[in-house]
């Protein structure tokens, strides 16, 4: 008879990764020294859906240290490769119908979406100039609930594609799972938003080398997959 493997519920783990941070040796992006690194910044949309009327960084360009200010138009960066689809979900809507920008060319769609990047001698020169980039939105109608994302007339976020469903996946089969159940129960369940709180926040910092590629430390937890997405957007071999 085959022995069921041990569970690991209520077993102490063994965790190798602890004594480093417990002593406070962790190592971090900001523990990272660069010799005449620059340092970017990124202008953000406070508009959670609006049109980009224009992008006027006259001001910034005019602070010390500023290395430059960049829009979509200015990089010509390759799109952002679309996430993978849900393992056999063959009902993916938008799934390969279209890949972000890195930076919004026209639209902004959320709040927090890149519109520009201010890059400078230091850190804190970006940040200030970062402020004093001014950009004018024309504001569009906004969908801020899941339910009235897919109702009748809702606002699109991207109208070529008539729908605001990315992803419609589900198990179906022939039988009723619930026949023969002894008790069934039906409810309306609103699951809470979901936020990861890191040790530090997002960044990155990038080493080039004379052949084209790069040395990348990024604070994230899916290494591999940061590798693959600049290197397809960056037009750079990758793994």
């Amino acid at each position: 008879m085959a022995t069921a493997p041990p569970s690991t519920f209520g077993v102490p783990a063994l965790r190798s990764e602890d004594p480093r941070f417990l002593r406070g040796r962790g190592r971090y992006l900001e523990n990272i020294e660069i010799p005449g690194a620059l340092h970017a910044v990124f202008v953000r949309s406070i508009m959670p859906h609006a049109k980009v009327v224009g992008v006027d960084a006259t001001a910034a360009l005019a602070l010390p240290g500023i290395a430059g200010v960049y829009v979509a138009t200015d990089l010509a960066l390759a799109p952002l490769p679309p996430s993978g689809t849900v393992e056999g979900d063959s009902d993916a809507v938008l799934e390969g119908l279209f890949s972000r920008e890195p930076l919004a060319r026209d639209v902004v769609r959320f709040v927090g979406e890149i519109v520009a990047v201010v890059v400078a001698e230091t850190a804190g020169q970006a940040v200030d100039a970062a402020e004093m980039v001014a950009v004018e939105y024309d504001e569009l109608p906004v969908v801020v609930d899941v339910e009235a994302a897919v109702a009748d007339g809702a606002p699109l976020l991207w109208p070529a594609f008539g729908t605001n469903v990315a992803h419609a996946f589900g198990s179906t089969s022939d039988e009723d799972p619930l026949e023969g159940a002894e008790v069934v129960v039906r409810g309306r369940f609103v699951n809470q938003r979901v936020a990861p709180a890191p040790m530090e926040t997002n960044g990155m910092a990038v080493v080039p080398a004379a052949d084209g590629t790069f040395t990348v430390w990024v604070s994230t937890q899916i290494p591999f997959d940061v590798r693959d997405d600049l290197a397809g957007t960056l037009r750079v071999g990758g793994g």
